[in-house]
């Protein structure tokens, strides 16, 4: 109950205190009259409160409560009615169980004429047959603040809500899945599905699994199951999978499990020359199964020798092995390939018997939009006189690199930057450095920003004094610090706090909206923004 209702309230009250020693004048009577109604096919119907009033006995306000059994009622609220917007006045209702209180009033001394003062809107609950509206406690107040007599007569609504029953509950068995994999769901109704069935929707928060558009609980049933199937997992990830039926829903998760693939091979030095060795590092995206995960290696050159396979350990995401040279008549270049689980990676193995390119290596090895690597090649012997002309290129277009980079006579090294423009994802870059048929390659991971991706709000809808909780979920991690997701809405009867932080390293957060008194039936947008990035939700 707001400020300005208490104290019209209160003067009301303090008025009727008087009603023992009105003048004769105000022995005349008023009278309120609640109209009765049959509840419409959703259980929705709406009641007129009449004022009558005696010539010269016009009130300026009045109040009243009217009291129904809870049970029977699911939804309540009232507006002005015709005959006080014409005296300019404020309706103001306060709920309780089974009691709905309002006064009529204003910064006015306007008489209120006879006609229609509020409007009760009701939505029955199921099962209801006939309910009585009573209309109780009136106080009504002249224009120069004296008690009026008044009378109230209450209503009656015949036949009550649909009764359709809500989705109860949502389970899927398993609730973890690889790639190209099903898991069969079931959803509950709270009641037996009516005559034709419920058709329950369906949604999926992940493209990585994909659930039917509906499923139908058959008439008399209150379950119904489908299948939840997944394509290409490209990282592990958590599903969302909601059945909604009669404004109501519930929710699934399903633990979406990416392969064990080969994620890279790295092979050091990258340059050989005759009865020479080199370490080569195979790494999976994520720890080996029980068991370990037997990598298959193999390479393109007659001049280079590998095993035939390495085993990753159980629980370990990286394994070591030699490869050896033996004689190397020309300069060139071996790959060696690590293949596991249908994918695989190369390293380059620079065979040399002259001046080759023996490294690239770049630091930081992680850049940003509009950032700056500062990379260093180095050649297995010293540049001849005239220098090395060292080529280099990329296979990104979001990153910069100069055409050569000159090593100097006698000199080994050389360094060059490479630049960052706009990034729109996570992805890696290869920079190349090439110089007399060998080359090195160095990756740069290119780090798009963290944005906001879904602002999601259960439940939906609200009435009066009601509350939804809202997730906002962002594209990656929040980074060191958490990120400070700003919120705003467009409705002047929903209330949300300024902002939500998202944990560091986490990717959601929630927060709380809530409403006051709302007037009329309308739609109201949240928004999230973070980073120059936004998501709404109604």
């Amino acid at each position: 109950m707001n400020t300005r209702y208490r104290q019209a309230s209160a003067a009301l009250i303090s008025a009727a205190a008087f009603v023992l020693s009105a003048s004769t004048a105000h022995a005349q009577t008023d009278a309120l009259t609640l109209s009765s109604g049959v509840a419409a096919g959703n259980g929705t119907v709406s009641l007129n409160l009449t004022l009558t009033s005696p010539a010269g006995n016009e009130p300026s306000g009045v109040q009243w409560s009217f009291s129904y059994p809870a049970a029977n009622v699911a939804a309540i609220s009232a507006t002005a009615g015709a005959a006080s917007n014409v005296a300019s006045k404020t309706l103001s209702c306060s709920a309780a169980p089974g009691v709905y209180t309002c006064l009529i009033s204003g910064m006015n001394a306007n008489i209120i004429s006879n006609g229609v003062v509020a409007v009760l809107n009701l939505t029955m609950a199921a099962g209801a047959t006939s309910t009585a509206i009573s209309v109780t406690n009136p106080v009504a107040s002249s224009p120069s603040g004296n008690a009026l007599l008044i009378s109230a007569t209450g209503g009656t609504v015949t036949g009550g809500g649909p009764g359709l029953p809500t989705v109860s509950s949502l389970a899927c068995n398993p609730t973890s899945l690889g790639q190209n994999a099903s898991s069969a769901c079931t959803v509950t109704l709270s009641a037996a599905a009516p005559s034709g069935g419920a058709s329950v929707t369906l949604s999926s928060n992940k493209a990585a699994l994909a659930v039917p558009a509906s499923v139908t609980v058959a008439a008399a049933a209150t379950t119904a199951t489908f299948n939840a199937t997944t394509t290409t997992i490209s990282a592990d990830q958590s599903a969302a999978v909601t059945a909604t039926y009669n404004s109501s829903s519930a929710n699934a998760t399903i633990n979406l499990v990416a392969p064990v693939l080969v994620s890279s091979l790295t092979c050091n030095p990258t340059s050989l020359g005759p009865n020479g060795s080199s370490t080569c590092t195979v790494t999976l995206t994520k720890a080996a199964p029980v068991g370990g995960a037997s990598v298959t290696l193999s390479d393109n050159s007659a001049n280079l020798t590998v095993p035939a396979s390495v085993t990753v350990a159980a629980a370990a995401t990286t394994a070591t092995f030699n490869v050896s040279t033996t004689t190397i008549p020309s300069d060139q270049s071996a790959t060696v390939t690590a293949t596991y689980n249908s994918s695989s990676a190369n390293a380059t193995i620079n065979l040399t018997a002259a001046v080759l390119v023996s490294s690239l290596a770049c630091n930081p090895t992680s850049l940003g939009p509009n950032g700056s690597s500062t990379c260093t090649v180095t050649l297995t012997k010293a540049a001849p006189a005239g220098g090395a002309s060292v080529t280099l290129s990329d296979n990104s277009a979001n990153l910069t690199v100069p055409a050569s980079a000159t090593v100097a006579a006698a000199a080994t090294t050389a360094t060059f930057n490479v630049t960052t423009t706009t990034i729109s994802s996570d992805q890696s870059a290869t920079v190349t450095a090439t110089y007399n048929s060998s080359s090195a390659n160095a990756t740069i991971n290119l780090a798009a920003p963290v944005l906001v991706s879904s602002l999601a709000c259960n439940p939906t809808s609200l009435g009066p004094n009601g509350s939804s909780t809202c997730t906002v979920t962002l594209t990656k991690a929040a980074p060191a610090g958490g990120a400070l997701v700003t919120l705003s809405d467009n409705s002047a009867n929903l209330t949300v706090p300024a902002s939500a932080t998202v944990a560091a390293a986490a990717t959601t957060a929630t927060f709380n909206v809530t409403t006051t008194t709302i007037p009329s039936d309308q739609s109201a947008t949240v928004t999230a923004a973070y980073n120059s990035s936004s998501a709404n939700a109604t």
